[in-house]
């Protein structure tokens, strides 16, 4: 046995060390020697090839990002376009304050591309701000390929619209990224963009109450089209979306229970109340109600909506005590008769007219120019669902010509608009770099074609110096370009003599961001609905005339109070924009009062250098108003349950208030009587209540009327023993009914 084991362990030091037979003198024994470490070198070699191999291919496999990724609550960012990157800077900003997270990528491209494109927008991982960004190759279509980025675990998942294909095609694709992630165990909530409106009910009959969906298009255009007749609002959508700044929160404070919302600014320095969240908590049946009306009280349930800086920055204090002050309200002006000019053909025309249409007054012009016939515009206008004769303030003009050829546009009265809206046309929406460029061609021959107009020059030799464009630039109409390319607005930014003569929109990067919001909070995609909407509330930009008065100091706290005593929410301001002869004048009135606007500003703590200014610090410190446009929250959003409210602080100043609660009492009743007497939904037109007279003198007997209020008593019986909510609609109602009585 000795010998057998010897012989073994010769064997193998052959085998894995050859120069060790070196020392054998029989010949027999040199020969088996030198076979075996011939053996073992070629034994040796497969090894190591086996090895080697196996390394390859796992090294392989992690460059090419096909291993899965072990995270938990972390963000997926499924697809690769244009705005991924403006998506991945936005999260990793909503991340900072948490010390950075984790995002997802899943992509068809080759993964050390992405990285690369990644690594040079994102210079240093200072930049990315603690966030990590892991990138796997694989189809979104493939339920496999989605398990390999742990969507199964992921806090929200952000499904982007392919930019290469046409809308149909891209929006049919995120339909079967929806339809694959609906079949799995999903933790988060699903973010989906879509390219046209028509598919979006589609999405959500899918998707369900798991996803929330944008129509880029057409809130691209929404956005557009309210900033182009409100000059600089512009900049306060690029200032209010994003995680750069201010931003919304909600959270239910029980200490301001049961107090009027118009008190609650003075309670919160650090933040803006705007609205409230109702309903219960975690509850998918939440409402959103925004700018609520006069006297309205936080109730247990209600969560309030601010803008603040980040949801650790703000909390309720102490109220701050205002004195008193007059009401200097001033009645707004009716919509007067609009002449706008669009530039160009987009999709989603029909949506923006429609939406148009029900912003302006009377009689306002539209007037279209692109190198498509009339004819044809027409036809695909009323394909798409458009009623050409049913529209109730436009009139619509057609022009055919190319927007970026001079001799096409000096055939229209530029001069003469109100505004002017550079879409990015449909026909160059895939190229982002030639849709900038076609828009810039045609931003710059319309402020050409204005300025020699207004300086009365005919020839086209003339040259005009930067300072004859900033003061030309203030007699120029309201003009909003469209840019896709983020990179274009830096570089016309910095030209000062196109920085001052033009809004333009990022729709892009506005995309991106609200992208970006409602990956991190569901609630702000039903913020944004309201606000984007025709009806209801609205961002404006009004003259601080409006509200205060003229040559006087106004702490926030008192522009705030009188702009909610004409039911507005203040919410910050912005440089205004004047002509030569108002600059003048306010120069004058400065001098006279010994106190510039920068000085007012720099005493006050703001920055006057910055042209939006959202949830100012030092509220409680006056400064002149005359400088600066105000940015407010107007308008009032439909309700479908009851307010508790009292009495506003400002009744002398005799404002209407809203008559939703007797709607809902009305709508109440009737929902009553329609359950008494097995009718259908039991929800009859608001108004037709059957306690009203109209329906009492229809009894034909007083047994039928005792019979009526006998049902109707039972009715509410019954149902108060069913809900404990529906008991407390049934009080309200009574008492509704006795303050009517």
């Amino acid at each position: 046995d000795d010998e057998l084991l010897e012989g073994m362990w010769s064997a193998w030091t052959w085998m894995t060390d050859a120069g060790t037979h070196a020392s054998q003198e029989a010949m027999g024994s040199r020969i088996l020697s030198a076979a075996i470490s011939l053996f073992g070198i070629l034994y040796i070699a497969c090894i190591l090839g086996f090895v080697v191999q196996g390394m390859h291919a796992k090294m392989e496999t992690l460059r090419k990002g096909k291993s899965a990724v072990v995270e938990k609550g972390h963000t997926v960012l499924l697809g690769w376009t244009d705005k991924s990157l403006l998506v991945i800077k936005e999260i990793a900003e909503a991340n900072a304050s948490e010390g950075g997270g984790v995002i997802a990528v899943l992509a068809d491209q080759d993964k050390t591309l992405i990285e690369a494109e990644i690594h040079h927008h994102f210079r240093s991982t200072k930049d990315l701000q603690g966030t990590l960004v892991v990138v796997r190759n694989g189809s979104r279509l493939h339920a496999l390929d989605l398990l390999k980025v742990g969507v199964e675990t992921a806090r929200t998942l952000v499904v982007l619209s392919d930019t290469h294909v046409g809308p149909n095609k891209a929006d049919s694709e995120v339909l079967q990224v929806v339809l694959n992630l609906s079949n799995l165990q999903l933790v988060g909530h699903i973010v989906a963009e879509v390219r046209d409106i028509d598919n979006e009910p589609l999405l959500k009959l899918i998707g369900r109450e798991q996803v929330e969906t944008l129509v880029s298009h057409d809130v691209v255009g929404r956005l557009m089209l309210m900033s182009v007749r409100e000059p600089g609002l512009s900049s306060v959508y690029q200032s209010v979306l994003g995680f750069e700044g201010n931003e919304f929160y909600s959270r239910a404070w029980p200490e301001i229970t049961g107090e009027p919302f118009d008190t609650l600014q003075q309670r919160f320095p650090d933040a803006v109340p705007i609205g409230v969240r109702r309903g219960k908590f975690k509850s998918t049946s939440q409402e959103i109600l925004l700018n609520p009306p006069p006297g309205y009280l936080i109730e247990e349930d209600d969560e309030l909506i601010v803008f603040a800086e980040d949801n650790d920055t703000y909390e309720p204090k102490p109220a701050i005590t205002t004195e008193k002050l007059k009401s200097t309200v001033k009645r707004r002006q009716t919509r007067q008769k609009e002449r706008i000019f669009f530039a160009g053909w987009r999709r989603d025309l029909r949506d923006i007219i429609s939406l148009l249409d029900e912003l302006v007054g009377p009689e306002t012009e539209l007037h279209i120019m692109t190198d498509m016939e009339a004819e044809q515009r027409n036809e695909i206008l009323e394909e798409s669902g458009l009623d050409l004769d049913g529209l109730k303030n436009l009139q619509i003009f057609h022009w055919v010509g190319n927007t970026s050829v001079r001799r096409d546009l000096e055939l229209i009265p530029i001069e003469k608009f109100t505004s002017v809206l550079i879409l990015s046309d449909e026909a160059s929406e895939m190229d982002i770099m030639q849709s900038d460029s076609q828009c810039l061609a045609t931003l710059v021959l319309i402020r050409d074609i204005q300025a020699r107009r207004w300086a009365g020059l005919d020839s086209e030799d003339t040259e005009f110096s930067e300072d004859f464009w900033s003061s030309a630039s203030k007699q120029f109409v309201p003009i909003v370009t469209e840019i896709l390319d983020p990179r274009t607005q830096r570089t016309v930014s910095s030209k000062l003599a196109f920085s001052s003569v033009f809004d333009f929109l990022q729709t892009n990067d506005m995309v991106a961001k609200i992208m970006a919001m409602v990956s991190e909070d569901r609630t702000v995609k039903k913020i944004l609905d309201e606000l984007l909407s025709a009806k209801g509330v609205q961002l404006e930009v009004l003259s601080p005339e409006s509200f205060l008065s003229e040559g006087e100091a106004y702490t926030f706290y008192e522009a705030a109070m009188h702009a909610r005593s004409a039911k507005y929410i203040l919410i910050g301001f912005l440089q205004r924009r004047y002509t030569p002869v108002e600059s003048s004048l306010l120069d004058q009135a400065n001098s006279a009062r010994r106190l510039t606007v920068s000085q007012s500003t720099v005493k006050d703590g703001l920055d006057p250098e910055q042209s939006v200014v959202i949830n100012p610090a030092n509220k409680d410190q006056k400064m002149m108003w005359d400088s600066y446009s105000l940015v407010v929250i107007g308008g009032h959003t439909e309700t479908k349950k009851p307010l508790k409210r009292v009495e506003p602080a400002w009744k002398e100043e005799k404002l209407v208030l809203d008559s939703q609660p007797t709607k809902y009492i009305e709508t109440n009743a009737s929902e009553i009587v329609g359950l008494a007497e097995g009718s259908g939904s039991g929800k009859p037109d608001v108004g037709e209540s059957p306690a009203s007279p109209q329906h009492v003198t229809n009894f034909t007997s007083p047994g039928e009327r005792a019979e009526f209020v006998e049902k109707m008593v039972s009715v509410m019986k019954r149902i108060e023993g069913q809900h404990e909510q529906l008991r407390t609609d049934i009080q309200e109602l009574k008492s509704g009914l006795s303050l009517i009585q």
